[in-house]
């Protein structure tokens, strides 16, 4: 199933790069564009993406109120952002701030660049989320409770010589 990736910023240039590159890199993307904040929004809630490449400074809104805007609405608030700045203190506290953004890329960048981030987000989603880190222990840690009350069950863990 292709991942679908929202690419918003107000650059016309950008936003195509953004798009070739990734289309160039794997076949597996579907890129979606928007121009600024407001479409953005409404496309995340329309579309589902996958991931999000967020400008930081757009013409109606910074991408800081973009990602408060996302995080109030239940059914955007899982949905993970790479900020994309050239300023690395925005993006460094916005990565602080809020739970969805879970990346930052400095502007310019090369398309390697670009696609190693995506990749490399797609790749770490799973330990980003807090509920599906907390699910994915929570299940591990069952597993192994388990294990050890079956090896365990009415052994004494002194009694060595119960053991097969």
């Amino acid at each position: 199933m292709k991942k679908k990736i929202l690419a918003i910023d107000d650059s016309l240039s950008l936003r195509e790069f953004i798009q070739r590159s990734l289309m160039r890199h794997s076949a597996d993307y579907t890129i979606i564009l928007a121009k600024d904040g407001t479409e953005g929004l409404r496309l995340c809630a329309s579309e589902q993406p996958d991931l999000i490449l967020l400008d930081f400074v757009l013409p109606d809104m910074k991408g800081d109120e973009v990602c408060r805007q996302l995080q109030s609405e239940k059914l955007t608030a899982g949905l993970p952002v790479v900020l994309m700045s050239s300023s690395v203190a925005d993006t460094r506290r916005a990565q602080n701030e809020f739970e969805n953004v879970i990346k930052a890329i400095a502007k310019p960048f090369t398309p390697e660049l670009l696609c190693s981030t995506v990749a490399h987000s797609f790749w770490v989603l799973p330990f980003t989320n807090r509920n599906s880190c907390k699910r994915m222990l929570t299940a591990m840690c069952g597993k192994l409770a388990g294990f050890f009350s079956f090896k365990m069950n009415g052994l004494h863990p002194l009694r060595q010589s119960q053991l097969p």
